[in-house]
């Protein structure tokens, strides 16, 4: 598994999570890829690469969080009521542990 296009939705509060990840074969958002693409001067797929290293593709998680964005009600409701956390598993597993153990100890 490739974590780095592996995508969690979560509340912010109780850490449940919103609905189940898009992974890096995750194809539905082809028509959100090529939205993107004819905004970038000559289609270039590889006009986001200097930045972040990835070029604009099904792959990229920021891609499948637009998508998620346009098409999950549920998401946008979260995001509208503030109470919605995007990252990959390993930004959430950092925020697991993190309030785990801080709760541990400082309870």
């Amino acid at each position: 598994m490739q974590l780095v296009s592996y995508l969690f939705l979560s509340e912010k509060i109780i850490v449940d999570i919103i609905l189940h990840s898009t992974v890096w074969l995750d194809a539905r958002t082809k028509s959100t890829v090529e939205t993107m693409l004819a905004k970038v001067q000559g289609g270039n797929k590889d006009f986001l690469k200097k930045h972040c290293g990835l070029p604009i593709s099904t792959y990229f998680s920021a891609l499948k969080l637009r998508w998620l964005i346009d098409n999950v009600s549920e998401v946008r409701d979260a995001i509208a009521e503030n109470r919605c956390l995007f990252g990959t598993v390993d930004t959430w597993l950092i925020w697991v542990f993190v309030n785990f153990f801080a709760h541990d100890l400082f309870v």
